[in-house]
């Protein structure tokens, strides 16, 4: 899978559990999910949002240097 697809994938997890911290069912006084497994999603969200922001952002520094170094060739013609 492509950085890409692991960000989006990630963003919709993240997503579901943020709307998850505030959303209730009114009338049952209950929320969506038990605790334990809502807990245990959103760790593991967080967990794996690490490695993927230090994947962007290694992207994001190689296309910053990529472009220094064509500027600099672009300029010196």
């Amino acid at each position: 899978m492509d950085l890409s697809a692991r960000l989006d994938d990630w963003r919709d997890r993240r997503n579901r559990i943020a709307h998850g911290t505030v959303y209730t069912e009114p009338a049952r006084k209950n929320y969506a999910d038990e605790f334990d497994a809502f807990m245990k999603r959103a760790e593991d969200c967080a967990r794996d949002g690490k490695p993927l922001l230090n994947c962007l952002n290694n992207w994001d520094r190689a296309v910053r240097a990529r472009h220094r170094r064509q500027s600099r060739t672009a300029s010196a013609l």
